[in-house]
């Protein structure tokens, strides 16, 4: 049997000229409606007053719930940092054997520990203070 290939590709030609030829025909309206546009006799001007006022569902948080929570970032970043620290401290060396070991005790690590906690801890307190007076009020 044989197939007129002509006539297949002009079927497909046909319904891409269609295709493209709906799109045009709809872009206007397409757009108009994306954009919530409508036409001038339909539509009314309201005035609207300015308020100064804060919205009732203000999400703004209050000067402690910042400060403390910048607290808990600090804590565990200064916590793994100087854990870290410590873990690096204890690998590192024993290229020769005239250099002593460094061998960190365990009441160092916990000390080395406590301290990044405690540093990373009031960063957080002052960096949640920033935040909380540096922010942009309209957000």
């Amino acid at each position: 049997m044989l197939v007129d290939s002509n006539r297949r590709r002009d079927g497909g030609v046909f319904c891409r000229r269609l295709l493209i030829a709906m799109v045009l025909a709809t872009t206007p309206a397409r757009s108009a409606a994306a954009q919530g546009a409508a036409p001038a006799a339909v539509t009314h001007a309201r005035p609207r007053g300015l308020e100064l006022a804060r919205a009732a569902t203000d999400s703004s948080h209050s000067l402690r719930h910042d400060m403390t929570r910048g607290a808990k970032y600090g804590v565990i970043t200064g916590a793994i940092l100087a854990g870290a620290t410590v873990l690096l401290i204890s690998r590192g060396g024993d290229a020769c054997c005239e250099q002593p070991p460094h061998h960190v005790t365990f009441g160092k690590s916990v000390g080395i520990v406590a301290a990044g906690s405690a540093l990373g801890s009031f960063v957080g307190v002052v960096l949640g203070y920033s935040y909380h007076f540096n922010r942009d009020p309209d957000k």
